[in-house]
């Protein structure tokens, strides 16, 4: 049909112009890059490991047979990233996400929301220690493992901006001025959500400073409860939002308390405390719309408590966009490959190839419902399974810096001459 035919064109574009700078990086290290790659997406779009992706390839195929006769094909590969550097590995994901975001930006797609997250995912290794770090004993069944923090950009269409590896000196305040540097000089930007694991000095002093509306939920600590404990006695114990004065070491922000929907409340005649604080959600802002008091407790609904009423649900409302950046994490985690391999600069690339191909889906969706209004029927691991397929079927010639990249057949006739009347 027509629109598979225009389907595939699309997403085939998307591919070749995500992973230039990938294949790049690969034809300096070694001559089996396609293979590798093949090797890595086969492992990412079954959702296994790269010892498993390689048995499955071997089905039917005679390459990888010849490749293994000498030494194995696991161990050619971990020998070529033991070359490649953590350093270069996160370089040419984010060159990779920003020729996305680029895309992004040309069919209309791109947003003004920016989304900042960290991420973090269990290890296991004992001999090569580079870039562990400590990492939350309570939600991972380790307590090492690597980080790395991500910005998405939300609007018609959610895709990853930059990827920050923490390389065991990286502090959430830190990641934060590094993300929100870039997306300054590359993004245009109206909000940026975060979440508490960003609450520091750092973080709302940069924020402060550059005069950027950044919003982030503030721990439930024993300040911030009394806050909403004395909000909501003085109301008289009726649910409505607050804005206070509120510091952070030496910065000055305001603290947001608004309540819970009905539905979410748990109400109870004793008047619990804890009870109380659950049922409000505390925000921390660095800006607010001119006008507003420095303090706002009241029930009314018109003049300017009215507008800041109207205005702090909205806020809570628009906030609940934060989550997508979960729903990219979700849809990584359906092609997240089981890593045994030694060198960080592997691991970190595998990490960083699943965001680049979540872009993928991201933008092959987005452009062909936004924009053809196509609807298809697909899930991020069919599309990591067409870019095995689009790097199985390609046949590179590498000239310079130019890339071209086709669908042909092979042949062991010689190449026409350029003159085609000879």
């Amino acid at each position: 049909m027509l629109r598979d035919l225009i389907a595939t064109a699309i997403s085939s574009k998307i591919i070749h112009e995500s992973l230039e700078p990938i294949i790049r990086l690969l034809k300096e290290k070694t001559p089996q890059t396609f293979l590798i790659l093949q090797t890595i997406t086969k492992a990412l779009s079954d959702s296994t490991s790269i010892h498993d992706a390689i048995m499955r390839m071997q089905e039917g195929s005679s390459l990888l047979e010849v490749l293994s006769q000498k030494k194995s094909w696991q161990y050619i590969i971990s020998r070529t990233f033991k070359k490649i550097s953590v350093d270069e590995v996160e370089d040419i994901v984010n060159e990779s996400l920003a020729k996305q975001v680029e895309i992004a930006r040309r069919y209309n797609l791109l947003g003004k929301i920016l989304i900042i997250d960290q991420h973090e995912k269990a290890a296991w290794h004992k001999k090569h220690t580079e870039c562990l770090v400590s990492i939350n004993p309570k939600k991972k069944p380790n307590h090492k493992g690597h980080r790395f923090y991500t910005g998405a950009v939300a609007g018609p269409i959610t895709v990853f901006t930059r990827f920050l590896i923490d390389r065991g000196n990286t502090s959430s305040g830190e990641a934060f001025q590094v993300l929100m540097a870039h997306a300054e000089t590359t993004l245009t930007i109206s909000k940026v959500f975060i979440d508490a694991g960003f609450y520091s000095v750092l973080t709302y002093d940069y924020a402060v400073k550059t005069n950027a509306t950044v919003v982030g939920i503030a721990p439930r600590n024993s300040r911030v409860s009394r806050i909403i404990l004395d909000h909501h006695r003085g109301l008289n114990y009726h649910y409505e939002p607050g804005m206070y004065l509120h510091k952070i070491g030496d910065v000055s922000i305001k603290l947001v308390v608004v309540p819970r929907s009905r539905e979410k409340r748990v109400i109870s005649n004793d008047h619990d405390a804890k009870r109380i604080v659950k049922n409000y959600v505390a925000f921390v802002v660095s800006r607010v719309p001119d006008g507003f008091p420095e303090s706002v407790r009241s029930r009314g609904r018109t003049g300017l408590v009215g507008a800041f009423r109207a205005w702090a649900f909205t806020l809570a409302e628009d906030y609940r966009k934060r989550e997508l950046i979960e729903v990219l994490y979700r849809l990584a985690s359906l092609i997240d490959a089981r890593i045994g391999a030694h060198y960080a600069s592997l691991r970190f690339f595998i990490f960083g190839l699943a965001l680049v191909i979540v872009n993928i889906y991201s933008l092959v969706r987005g452009i062909l419902r936004n924009l053809l209004f196509l609807w298809f029927r697909t899930s991020v691991r069919v599309v990591a399974r067409a870019v095995f397929v689009w790097l199985r079927g390609i046949s590179v010639v590498w000239d310079s810096d130019v890339f071209v990249g086709c669908f042909l057949g092979s042949s062991s006739r010689p190449p026409p001459h350029p003159d085609f009347t000879k």
